[in-house]
């Protein structure tokens, strides 16, 4: 202390100490990476970059199937949270499971080989996940199918040990488990867009034969199916499938073409099945049904039961598989009029209290055939409703007609008559007409004939039995038509006498020049 009074006294710092802090801080940013790299910590933190990123598979294709594998191309999406560093993957081998309960595993399908994935810096990323799976159980595969096709939605367990490269820098073993939510089938849904019925295949002796005792009929159908779910099978094989009806009845059974690769995309496709029209006799009665139904316009259910792939793998998975649709009702009609001769005489003897009961009027009929195959009516037992205005509508008529010589009541319920041959999409009126028993009361009768004679035509509604035959089969058809229209025969005029030829000398002489000389008596006569 000085006498000047109190002096600052400054502390001193030798210059090695003064660098200390800087290396000290230098020493601790290089020491933490080192740390970070060379302890669990990588590990840790790549395994929680992997447990909290998402999976979304979008679509996914099957190709090149094997007995027992195919590759597997998927159109997939990440989220990875934020990383400072870039992450990438090598190569490895998933295992893909059921998913089991309390979200565990359950069976293992098999092994799918994926391809590196570069994860880049997180967010969100498109990936394409490929490579060759091999089946090890097929019956969990099968179970799987199974889901998948009924399903709206479903899940599988994908299990993968990956090699991760963290910044180029280091190397950590993490797992890859997730369980993605694929899209199912909903049982594919189908509708047949047509039905053709043709001749089936034989030869020209053959189809001269009658319809019913010829080669079965070839039934093509075009079905529209419509594949919702995340697997799109490109191809799948030639397809075998039986059509039967909802009562397990045997109808058709049909195959896609062979020499054309069938293929289950993503959305819709057209699928053509084809086969002959053979049904057994007890599955006749059913297949009758369905043909009646189809023919009046009616729209009938129908299962097609997968019998066959030709690609084993997909056989082990679509074989039993059962496909509903429903097959829409023909839209043309059988019955396009009816021209009924009218008789006053009968129909004045019908109308007068003291005169017979019984009203037989003639009907000719114009049938137009909607197949593409032969058929011929061996029976005609039909009901015939007239509704006039706003009444409920009343039976007019009725007309049994057998045309089958083989049917015990033939010949027993009128005249003797052959059967009614119709030939593929022909149309044609009958060239002799059919008697019908009038049955309805005095004023609808009245009420039709006035109809018919104010606007030369009337609509009645027909719902008849008809004993047919084409292809190889003799089903009965329960047909109902609503509008049918009748019209009023009139016999068409007779053809005018050809005009006589006149005279010529060249006639004379060619008349002169015949041999009647050679000729037998005539009526008694003879020539001189």
């Amino acid at each position: 202390e000085s006498q000047g009074g109190p002096q600052m006294i400054e502390p001193r710092v030798s210059s090695s100490s003064g660098r200390i802090g800087p290396a000290l801080l230098f020493v601790a940013l290089v020491s933490v990476p080192v740390l970070f790299f060379f302890s669990p910590l990588p590990a840790a933190y790549a395994q929680l970059v992997i447990d909290n990123s998402e999976l979304l598979i979008d679509a996914c294709e099957v190709r090149e199937p094997t007995e027992d594998s195919a590759y597997v191309s998927c159109r997939a999406r990440t989220r990875v949270p934020w990383m400072p560093l870039r992450i990438v993957s090598d190569e490895s081998t998933a295992s893909v499971s059921l998913r089991g309960g309390s979200g565990g595993l359950g069976n293992v399908l098999g092994n799918l080989t994926t391809p590196a994935l570069d994860f880049g810096h997180g967010g969100s990323i498109a990936l394409t996940i490929g490579g060759v799976m091999r089946v090890q159980d097929a019956s969990a595969l099968r179970s799987f199918a199974s889901d998948m096709y009924s399903a709206e939605s479903t899940e599988l367990q994908l299990d993968a040990p990956l090699r991760l490269h963290i910044g180029g820098l280091i190397s950590v073993d993490v797992r890859f488990r997730k369980a993605p939510v694929l899209r199912g089938a909903r049982s594919f849904p189908s509708r047949v867009l047509s039905m053709v019925i043709s001749e089936g295949a034989g030869t020209p002796l053959e189809l001269v034969r009658f319809p019913g005792l010829r080669p079965p009929n070839l039934v093509s159908i075009l079905v529209e199916v419509t594949n919702p779910s995340s697997f799109a099978m490109l191809p799948l094989g030639a397809l075998a499938v039986r059509v039967q009806t909802t009562d397990g009845a045997v109808i058709v059974h049909m195959r896609t073409n062979a020499s054309e690769e069938l293929c289950l995309p993503h959305g819709r496709s057209v699928v053509r099945l084809s086969g002959p029209l053979a049904i057994a006799e007890a599955d006749l009665p059913s297949a009758s049904a369905m043909l009646s139904d189809h023919l009046s316009g009616r729209p009938t259910p129908l299962t097609a039961v997968v019998t066959g792939v030709s690609v084993p793998l997909y056989n082990k998975i679509f074989g039993g598989m059962r496909l509903s649709s429903s097959l829409p009702g023909e839209r043309r009609t059988l019955l396009d009029h009816v021209r009924v001769v009218v008789d006053s005489g009968r129909l004045a003897a019908w109308a007068n209290p003291l005169g017979p009961h019984l009203l037989i009027l003639d009907a000719f009929l114009e049938i137009t055939n909607p197949l593409a195959a032969s058929f011929a009516i061996m029976r005609i037992d039909a009901d015939i409703f007239y509704s006039a205005g706003r009444a409920p509508a009343e039976k007019v008529g009725s007309m049994h007609v057998v045309l089958d010589a083989s049917d015990p009541q033939y010949n027993l319920l009128g005249p003797a008559f052959s059967p009614i041959l119709v030939g593929p999409h022909e149309s044609f009126t009958t060239p002799r007409p059919y008697p019908c028993l009038v049955s309805g009361s005095l004023p609808t009768i009245n009420a039709m004939l006035g109809s018919l004679n104010e606007r030369g035509a009337v609509t009645v509604a027909a719902a008849a039995n008809l004993s047919v035959g084409t292809g190889a089969i003799f089903p009965v058809i329960a047909y109902e038509q609503a509008n049918v229209t009748v019209l009023q025969w009139h016999a068409p005029p007779a053809p005018p006498a050809p005009p006589a030829a006149p005279f010529s000398l060249e006639s004379l002489a060619v008349f002169n020049r015949f041999g009647w000389y050679g000729m037998p008596p005539r009526r008694g006569d003879a020539l001189q």
